[in-house]
Protein backbone atom coordinates (compact mmCIF):
# COMPACT_ATOMS: atom_id res chain seq x y z
CA UNK A 1 0.00 0.00 0.00
CA UNK A 2 1.29 3.63 -1.07
CA UNK A 3 0.41 6.48 1.11
CA UNK A 4 0.04 10.02 -0.03
CA UNK A 5 -1.02 12.99 1.70
CA UNK A 6 -2.07 16.75 0.80
CA UNK A 7 -2.47 19.25 3.70
CA UNK A 8 -4.90 21.22 1.25
CA UNK A 9 -8.31 21.02 2.16
CA UNK A 10 -11.46 20.36 -0.24
CA UNK A 11 -10.71 19.37 -3.67
CA UNK A 12 -7.25 20.81 -3.97
CA UNK A 13 -6.58 18.13 -1.08
CA UNK A 14 -7.96 14.72 -3.06
CA UNK A 15 -5.51 13.57 -4.76
CA UNK A 16 -4.48 10.94 -8.20
CA UNK A 17 -1.38 8.13 -8.00
CA UNK A 18 -0.74 6.47 -10.98
CA UNK A 19 2.61 4.75 -12.69
CA UNK A 20 4.60 6.65 -14.79
CA UNK A 21 4.08 4.67 -18.47
CA UNK A 22 7.68 2.00 -18.82
CA UNK A 23 7.16 -0.73 -16.48
CA UNK A 24 3.88 -3.16 -17.54
CA UNK A 25 4.97 -5.50 -14.58
CA UNK A 26 3.29 -3.38 -11.84
CA UNK A 27 0.08 -1.38 -11.48
CA UNK A 28 -1.57 0.66 -8.77
CA UNK A 29 -5.03 1.20 -7.85
CA UNK A 30 -5.79 4.85 -7.23
CA UNK A 31 -8.79 4.07 -5.11
CA UNK A 32 -6.96 1.28 -2.46
CA UNK A 33 -3.69 3.23 -3.25
CA UNK A 34 -2.58 -0.71 -3.45
CA UNK A 35 0.43 -2.02 -5.32
CA UNK A 36 0.31 -5.26 -7.28
CA UNK A 37 1.73 -7.33 -10.29
CA UNK A 38 0.18 -7.75 -13.65
CA UNK A 39 2.25 -11.19 -14.50
CA UNK A 40 4.28 -13.15 -12.99
CA UNK A 41 7.92 -13.05 -11.73
CA UNK A 42 10.59 -14.51 -12.61
CA UNK A 43 14.23 -13.74 -10.01
CA UNK A 44 16.26 -15.41 -12.93
CA UNK A 45 15.13 -13.27 -15.44
CA UNK A 46 15.35 -9.94 -13.51
CA UNK A 47 16.00 -9.70 -10.20
CA UNK A 48 15.27 -5.72 -9.67
CA UNK A 49 12.49 -3.70 -10.82
CA UNK A 50 12.00 -0.14 -10.85
CA UNK A 51 9.19 2.45 -10.57
CA UNK A 52 8.53 6.15 -10.71
CA UNK A 53 5.02 6.94 -9.27
CA UNK A 54 3.57 10.08 -9.92
CA UNK A 55 0.42 11.84 -8.42
CA UNK A 56 -1.60 15.14 -8.73
CA UNK A 57 -3.70 17.09 -6.71
CA UNK A 58 -7.17 18.51 -8.59
CA UNK A 59 -5.90 22.28 -6.99
CA UNK A 60 -6.94 25.14 -9.42
CA UNK A 61 -6.07 27.19 -11.22
CA UNK A 62 -3.15 24.47 -11.81
CA UNK A 63 -2.93 21.18 -10.17
CA UNK A 64 0.33 20.61 -8.28
CA UNK A 65 1.90 17.13 -8.75
CA UNK A 66 5.04 14.72 -7.25
CA UNK A 67 7.00 11.99 -8.10
CA UNK A 68 8.97 8.78 -6.20
CA UNK A 69 11.21 6.26 -7.74
CA UNK A 70 10.70 3.02 -6.02
CA UNK A 71 12.81 0.04 -6.08
CA UNK A 72 11.81 -3.08 -6.35
CA UNK A 73 13.68 -6.44 -5.27
CA UNK A 74 12.66 -9.93 -6.27
CA UNK A 75 12.99 -12.62 -3.55
CA UNK A 76 14.48 -15.71 -4.79
CA UNK A 77 12.61 -19.29 -4.33
CA UNK A 78 14.10 -22.57 -5.02
CA UNK A 79 12.48 -23.34 -7.97
CA UNK A 80 15.65 -24.41 -10.27
CA UNK A 81 17.57 -27.99 -9.95
CA UNK A 82 21.72 -28.23 -9.90
CA UNK A 83 22.90 -28.21 -13.95
CA UNK A 84 25.57 -30.47 -13.52
CA UNK A 85 27.95 -29.13 -16.31
CA UNK A 86 31.21 -31.73 -16.19
CA UNK A 87 31.35 -34.43 -16.54
CA UNK A 88 29.12 -33.95 -19.74
CA UNK A 89 27.09 -37.18 -19.67
CA UNK A 90 26.54 -40.15 -18.16
CA UNK A 91 28.65 -41.89 -21.00
CA UNK A 92 32.10 -39.92 -20.17
CA UNK A 93 34.80 -42.37 -18.69
CA UNK A 94 38.18 -42.18 -17.45
CA UNK A 95 41.28 -44.39 -16.92
CA UNK A 96 42.98 -44.59 -13.86
CA UNK A 97 46.23 -45.91 -13.44
CA UNK A 98 46.88 -48.53 -10.71
CA UNK A 99 49.85 -46.75 -9.49
CA UNK A 100 48.38 -43.38 -8.89
CA UNK A 101 49.16 -42.30 -5.38
CA UNK A 102 46.44 -42.20 -2.84
CA UNK A 103 44.80 -38.97 -2.48
CA UNK A 104 45.19 -37.57 -5.55
CA UNK A 105 42.25 -35.96 -7.53
CA UNK A 106 41.60 -38.22 -9.91
CA UNK A 107 38.51 -36.18 -11.64
CA UNK A 108 35.72 -33.48 -10.62
CA UNK A 109 31.97 -33.17 -10.61
CA UNK A 110 30.89 -29.66 -11.24
CA UNK A 111 27.53 -28.10 -11.05
CA UNK A 112 25.57 -24.77 -10.90
CA UNK A 113 22.26 -23.44 -9.56
CA UNK A 114 20.58 -20.30 -10.97
CA UNK A 115 19.00 -19.58 -7.81
CA UNK A 116 20.39 -17.07 -5.45
CA UNK A 117 21.45 -17.55 -1.86
CA UNK A 118 20.98 -20.54 0.45
CA UNK A 119 19.03 -21.97 -2.39
CA UNK A 120 21.93 -22.24 -4.79
CA UNK A 121 24.48 -23.82 -2.50
CA UNK A 122 25.62 -26.98 -3.88
CA UNK A 123 26.90 -30.79 -2.19
CA UNK A 124 27.96 -33.65 -3.75
CA UNK A 125 27.18 -37.52 -2.54
CA UNK A 126 27.47 -40.67 -3.48
CA UNK A 127 24.58 -42.94 -3.41
CA UNK A 128 24.63 -47.37 -3.25
CA UNK A 129 23.94 -50.29 -1.08
CA UNK A 130 25.25 -50.77 2.04
CA UNK A 131 26.98 -54.23 1.39
CA UNK A 132 29.30 -52.26 -0.60
CA UNK A 133 29.51 -48.71 1.06
CA UNK A 134 33.07 -49.73 2.52
CA UNK A 135 34.60 -51.35 -0.43
CA UNK A 136 35.30 -48.01 -2.71
CA UNK A 137 38.74 -46.88 -3.27
CA UNK A 138 37.49 -43.30 -4.44
CA UNK A 139 35.62 -40.73 -2.31
CA UNK A 140 34.14 -37.39 -3.41
CA UNK A 141 34.70 -33.97 -1.40
CA UNK A 142 30.86 -33.03 -0.35
CA UNK A 143 31.47 -29.17 -1.20
CA UNK A 144 34.64 -29.04 -3.75
CA UNK A 145 32.94 -32.18 -5.92
CA UNK A 146 36.69 -33.41 -6.14
CA UNK A 147 37.00 -37.43 -6.40
CA UNK A 148 39.96 -38.66 -4.84
CA UNK A 149 41.79 -41.85 -4.09
CA UNK A 150 41.20 -42.63 -0.68
CA UNK A 151 43.23 -46.04 -0.21
CA UNK A 152 45.57 -47.93 -2.54
CA UNK A 153 44.86 -49.68 -5.39
CA UNK A 154 45.11 -53.46 -5.34
CA UNK A 155 44.77 -56.35 -7.79
CA UNK A 156 41.12 -56.98 -6.83
CA UNK A 157 40.56 -53.23 -8.19
CA UNK A 158 40.97 -53.46 -11.07
CA UNK A 159 38.18 -52.56 -14.01
CA UNK A 160 35.48 -50.49 -14.04
CA UNK A 161 34.18 -48.55 -11.09
CA UNK A 162 30.62 -46.18 -11.44
CA UNK A 163 29.86 -44.28 -9.09
CA UNK A 164 26.34 -42.50 -9.05
CA UNK A 165 26.62 -39.12 -7.73
CA UNK A 166 23.87 -36.83 -6.45
CA UNK A 167 24.01 -32.87 -6.63
CA UNK A 168 21.81 -31.20 -3.91
CA UNK A 169 21.24 -27.82 -3.55
CA UNK A 170 20.20 -26.57 0.19
CA UNK A 171 17.15 -24.43 -0.90
CA UNK A 172 13.87 -24.76 1.79
CA UNK A 173 11.41 -25.62 2.08
CA UNK A 174 12.75 -28.41 0.08
CA UNK A 175 16.05 -29.27 -1.30
CA UNK A 176 16.13 -30.09 -5.09
CA UNK A 177 18.93 -32.34 -6.88
CA UNK A 178 20.31 -34.12 -9.97
CA UNK A 179 21.80 -36.89 -10.56
CA UNK A 180 25.32 -38.14 -12.63
CA UNK A 181 27.63 -41.24 -13.05
CA UNK A 182 31.23 -41.12 -12.68
CA UNK A 183 32.57 -43.81 -14.62
CA UNK A 184 36.52 -44.99 -13.93
CA UNK A 185 38.13 -47.47 -15.55
CA UNK A 186 41.04 -48.58 -13.35
CA UNK A 187 43.69 -50.47 -16.16
CA UNK A 188 47.66 -50.56 -16.60
CA UNK A 189 46.50 -49.21 -20.38
CA UNK A 190 46.45 -45.23 -20.98
CA UNK A 191 44.15 -45.72 -24.11
CA UNK A 192 40.63 -43.97 -23.55
CA UNK A 193 37.58 -45.91 -22.16
CA UNK A 194 34.36 -45.48 -23.99
CA UNK A 195 30.80 -46.64 -22.85
CA UNK A 196 28.74 -48.15 -24.88
CA UNK A 197 25.79 -47.17 -22.73
CA UNK A 198 25.02 -45.34 -19.47
CA UNK A 199 25.08 -47.24 -16.04
CA UNK A 200 21.59 -47.76 -14.69
CA UNK A 201 20.18 -46.92 -11.14
CA UNK A 202 18.83 -50.28 -9.53
CA UNK A 203 18.40 -49.00 -5.98
CA UNK A 204 15.87 -47.66 -3.98
CA UNK A 205 14.70 -44.11 -4.49
CA UNK A 206 15.40 -43.05 -0.78
CA UNK A 207 18.43 -43.48 -1.06
CA UNK A 208 18.60 -41.18 -3.65
CA UNK A 209 16.51 -38.48 -1.61
CA UNK A 210 18.49 -38.57 1.65
CA UNK A 211 21.81 -39.58 0.08
CA UNK A 212 24.77 -40.31 2.37
CA UNK A 213 28.42 -38.88 1.59
CA UNK A 214 30.20 -42.01 1.63
CA UNK A 215 33.17 -43.14 0.06
CA UNK A 216 30.88 -45.34 -1.75
CA UNK A 217 30.38 -47.19 -5.18
CA UNK A 218 27.11 -48.39 -7.23
CA UNK A 219 28.13 -52.15 -8.28
CA UNK A 220 29.93 -54.30 -5.47
CA UNK A 221 33.79 -54.81 -6.81
CA UNK A 222 35.97 -57.44 -7.16
CA UNK A 223 37.11 -56.49 -3.49
CA UNK A 224 34.36 -57.63 -1.72
CA UNK A 225 33.88 -61.13 -3.32
CA UNK A 226 37.50 -61.81 -3.26
CA UNK A 227 37.10 -61.26 0.78
CA UNK A 228 33.80 -63.46 0.83
CA UNK A 229 35.79 -66.28 -0.98
CA UNK A 230 39.12 -65.59 2.12
CA UNK A 231 36.60 -66.15 4.81
CA UNK A 232 34.87 -69.31 3.53
CA UNK A 233 37.84 -70.79 2.48
CA UNK A 234 39.52 -69.73 5.95
CA UNK A 235 36.00 -71.24 7.72
CA UNK A 236 36.76 -74.52 6.07
CA UNK A 237 40.39 -75.14 6.79
CA UNK A 238 39.20 -74.71 10.34
CA UNK A 239 36.54 -77.16 10.88
CA UNK A 240 38.68 -79.71 8.41
CA UNK A 241 41.62 -79.14 10.87
CA UNK A 242 39.37 -79.85 14.39
CA UNK A 243 37.98 -82.81 12.64
CA UNK A 244 41.55 -84.31 12.08
CA UNK A 245 42.46 -83.43 15.55
CA UNK A 246 39.45 -84.76 16.96
CA UNK A 247 39.75 -87.79 14.95
CA UNK A 248 43.06 -88.24 15.71
CA UNK A 249 42.85 -88.21 19.86
CA UNK A 250 39.93 -90.75 19.57
CA UNK A 251 42.08 -93.09 17.86
CA UNK A 252 45.03 -92.53 20.40
CA UNK A 253 42.36 -93.04 23.41
CA UNK A 254 41.35 -96.27 22.25
CA UNK A 255 45.22 -97.62 21.54
CA UNK A 256 46.19 -96.76 25.32
CA UNK A 257 43.28 -98.44 26.64
CA UNK A 258 44.18 -101.98 28.11
CA UNK A 259 42.24 -104.67 27.17
CA UNK A 260 39.10 -106.13 30.06
CA UNK A 261 40.00 -108.96 32.16
CA UNK A 262 37.09 -111.64 32.36
CA UNK A 263 35.85 -112.57 35.30
CA UNK A 264 33.07 -114.89 34.51
CA UNK A 265 34.85 -118.10 34.48
CA UNK A 266 36.54 -117.55 37.59
CA UNK A 267 33.09 -117.56 39.04
CA UNK A 268 32.13 -120.50 37.33
CA UNK A 269 34.88 -122.84 38.94
CA UNK A 270 34.60 -121.65 42.24
CA UNK A 271 31.18 -122.52 42.79
CA UNK A 272 31.50 -126.14 42.84
CA UNK A 273 34.33 -125.86 45.36
CA UNK A 274 32.15 -123.89 48.06
CA UNK A 275 29.94 -126.23 47.39
CA UNK A 276 32.08 -129.38 48.46
CA UNK A 277 33.79 -127.16 51.14
CA UNK A 278 30.29 -127.07 52.61
CA UNK A 279 29.38 -130.73 52.29
CA UNK A 280 32.31 -131.66 53.83
CA UNK A 281 32.05 -129.57 57.18
CA UNK A 282 28.80 -130.60 57.54
CA UNK A 283 29.57 -134.46 57.68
Amino acid sequence: MIEVEDPDEGENGKTELQIVPGNTSFAVDSIQRMLHTTTNLDREVTDCHELYLAVSDNGRPVALTSSARVTIFIEDINDNNPKVILPSSNYSCLVVSPGTPVGTNVTKVYAIDEDSGVNSEITYSVVAPKSVQQNSPFQVDSKSGNISLRQELLQEDMGMHNLFIVVRDNGKPTPLYTTVWINLLVNKSTDQCHLDRAPTWTGRSDWVESASMSPICEVETARSVQAIYFYLVLCMAVVTVVLFFTTACLFLKHRKCPPKKKTGHTEENEIPLRIKDKYYSDE
